[in-house]
């Protein structure tokens, strides 16, 4: 009856509150000026806990792990090459951006395709 609507009411708000959070920290992550690693580390509890399906969700977190590791290549072993310019730097920088830039894409298509309080 009614418990089950309100529940679900509840559970779509909660999904959209989520989404919308992670969404706009990958926002601002991916249109600042300036990119820490630590701020990825502050979106690993919610890209976890992201609803959708099984695909969607492992698609999200294959993008994030790659997204991790990529930084993680390009701060403490391929700065360097950044520094100097050279093609290995630029590649590996380049390629967490577009990893980046895509788990965006994924998260705010999540946040579209999943029923929130705005839709029934």
């Amino acid at each position: 009856g009614r418990w089950k609507i309100a529940l679900h009411d509840a559970h779509g708000r909660a999904v959209w509150l989520l989404g919308g959070a992670t969404l706009a920290h990958l926002l601002f992550i991916v249109s600042g000026k300036v990119l820490s690693p630590q701020y990825l580390i502050w979106i690993i509890p919610m890209i976890v806990v992201l609803p959708g399906t099984h695909t969607t969700s492992m698609r999200m977190l294959a993008t994030f792990t790659a997204t991790l590791l990529a930084t993680q290549l390009l701060f403490p072993y391929a700065y360097h090459h950044l520094l100097e310019r050279d093609a290995l730097g630029l590649a590996v920088l380049t390629t967490r951006n577009l990893l980046l830039l895509l788990l965006t894409v994924l998260v705010a298509r999540m946040c579209w395709l999943e029923p929130g309080p705005h839709r029934r």
